[in-house]
C-alpha cells in the first residue's frame, strides 16, 4: 500500500498492476548427493529445515522438519534457498488450490549454481 497527499493543482499518475497473493501449505524437500569412500553416489531426498525461503512476500521459514506456511504471489514459479552451504530452487506447482491457499506438497529443492553477483 502507497499513501499519496495530492493538492490542489498537482497531479501525478499511478500506474498499479494488481496480482493475486495466495497462501501457500507444504514441506521442503532437499535433494542432496552422497558419496561413500568407495566413489559410490547416491541421491537422497529430505527435509530440508530450518531455512529461509527467497520467492515469497514478507518473511517465510521452514520448521525443523521442513514445513512451511506463507504467501506468494499467483505469478511465483519457484521457491529458492540461499545460505552459506545450501543454494538450491524448488519449482512450485500452484495448480492444487483451494479458496487462495495451494497445497504444494513436497517440493524438492535442487541445488542451483548461484548467480554472480552483479557490479
Amino acid at each position: 500500500a502507497r499513501e499519496i497527499t495530492l493538492y490542489q493543482c498537482q497531479t501525478e499518475t499511478l500506474t498499479f498492476k494488481p496480482d493475486r497473493v495466495l497462501v501457500i501449505v507444504g514441506t521442503l524437500m532437499y535433494e542432496r548427493e552422497r558419496c561413500d569412500e568407495a566413489g559410490q553416489c547416491t541421491t537422497r531426498t529430505e527435509p530440508l529445515g530450518d531455512v529461509i525461503l527467497s520467492g515469497t512476500e514478507g518473511v517465510t521459514i521452514t520448521d525443523p522438519d521442513g514445513f512451511f506456511q506463507g504467501e506468494i504471489l499467483s505469478t511465483t514459479q519457484a521457491l529458492r534457498v540461499e545460505r552459506d552451504d545450501i543454494y538450491c530452487e524448488a519449482e512450485l506447482d500452484l495448480g492444487n488450490r483451494r479458496n487462495g491457499v495451494v497445497m504444494a506438497g513436497t517440493p524438492v529443492c535442487r541445488p542451483v549454481t548461484p548467480a554472480e553477483p552483479q557490479p
